[in-house]
């Protein structure tokens, strides 16, 4: 086969300034706010039973990771509203056994639990 040709790549800043090369590596100046906001966090184990439940009710959070705790027998399906099923019949993500599950969100009160088993135990840590 035949080799094709690639034509040079510039890179330009915002003031139309081409961007130096260094030795081979690539000067770019970050400005602004990098980063997570992320300030704080709360963790806590919550008892899931087989009707749908909260965490917490209207609480600002900015992430949420959840793991199901080793010992649990049944699943744990968690949902955006107080109609999920313990058997993931109208959706939902299962967290079985040992599962980890990590979602960002705004605020706890808009995930539910729900269990196939009573007092299954979900363990929290949301972020602030």
């Amino acid at each position: 086969m035949g080799s094709a040709s690639v034509g040079a790549v510039r890179i330009i800043d915002a003031s139309g300034d081409a961007c130096d090369d260094d030795d081979g590596k690539l000067n770019v100046a970050v400005t602004g706010t990098v980063g997570h906001n992320i300030t704080g966090m709360v963790q806590s184990i919550h008892i899931c039973g087989t009707d749908a439940n909260q965490i917490s009710g209207d609480t600002a959070c900015k992430r949420v990771d959840l793991m199901g705790n080793p010992a649990n027998a049944g699943d744990i399906y968690v949902g955006s509203a107080d109609n999920i099923s313990g058997t993931g019949g109208v959706g939902g993500i299962r967290i079985q056994a040992g599962d980890f599950y990590s979602i960002d969100i705004d605020n706890l009160g808009e995930m539910w639990f729900e269990a196939s088993e009573a007092s299954q135990i979900l363990n929290c840590i949301y972020y602030t």
